[in-house]
């Protein structure tokens, strides 16, 4: 079987472009992005496998191809006029099928590694860093397990600059006991462990369909990263997040979750919102 780099892009935060701007208008935008990101692959003698809705999934015969057009995708000129991507990078070894798409652990692996990337950042394995030929300024990531997967990922962010480098990163590695996110509702109770992802609002293709005045269709996604759990708010209304006297408004941003508190999809604690209530549980400490 063949090996390549691999890559997955995706617009961070679409379905919050298609609600602020509407059906019409939104895909234009997403259209533009992602037509830029493919002239970009080519111009890095890559391949484009298939567009997946808001994102691509190309290959590489090079992995210094494949680092360098990721950069160029997460990391546009100032003046360009782009939404925030998010982008991951694999080396492995693949099926191609007659028509030409690809399959493999190396895809799923790939898929995933995008998948924990923030806005404007591109995550590398560490077969994909061996790989390169010349040095590049990355900063090492704590192994990750991932869901359906019995080995760890080894991790890098690729940075702009070697200064970057000495970032501090998150302490929490493979081998630290993995963390519990409890969700409840007045009417359910959920959890979610190391790897999972669950996206909320009244749409019903959302995990967990919520239904509210201020719900947003795609309202949120929670995400499991390196031991820890984020919040990313997508609604119109943005979510109140309620801790103790303590009230935060988030509204397209993320959060990381600690602790216990209670969120109000809705922004607002009304009898319009919808509350959610969490708690992080390590899992020495959870019963």
């Amino acid at each position: 079987m063949p090996s390549l780099a691999l890559m997955f892009i995706d617009v961070a935060g679409s379905s919050r472009i298609y609600e602020q701007h509407g059906n019409r208008a939104g895909l234009e935008q997403v259209s533009q992005n992602l037509q830029r990101c493919r002239l970009i692959i080519e111009e890095h003698t890559g391949r484009v496998i298939k567009s997946l809705g808001d994102g691509i999934f190309a290959s590489f015969h090079e992995a210094e191809a494949a680092f360098s057009a990721g950069m160029h995708i997460v990391q546009p000129d100032l003046d360009a006029a782009t939404l925030r991507l998010r982008a991951g990078l694999h080396w492995g070894e693949v099926l191609q099928d007659e028509s030409g798409d690809l399959f493999g652990d190396a895809v799923n692996v790939c898929a995933r590694i995008a998948d924990l990337a923030l806005p404007g950042q591109l995550l590398l394995s560490a077969e994909l860093a061996q790989t390169l030929i010349q040095p590049r300024p990355l900063r090492k990531y704590p192994s990750l397990l991932v869901r359906g997967r019995q080995q760890a990922i080894d991790l890098f962010e690729a940075l702009s600059s070697s200064a970057d480098a000495t970032m501090l990163l998150p302490q929490s590695t493979a081998d630290s006991s993995p963390s519990r996110l409890k969700l409840s509702t007045p009417a359910e109770q959920r959890v979610l462990l190391a790897g999972d992802t669950c996206t909320l609002g009244r749409a019903s293709d959302c995990d967990w369909v919520l239904n509210g005045a201020r719900v947003s269709r795609h309202h949120v996604r929670i995400e499991s990263r390196f031991n820890q759990f984020f919040w990313t708010d997508l609604g119109s209304n943005g979510s109140l997040l309620v801790l103790g006297k303590k009230r935060q408004l988030i509204h397209g941003t993320t959060i990381q979750l600690q602790g216990q508190g209670s969120i109000y999809l809705g922004g607002d604690q009304d009898h319009e919102s919808c509350p959610v209530q969490y708690q992080v549980c390590l899992s020495h400490t959870a019963n």
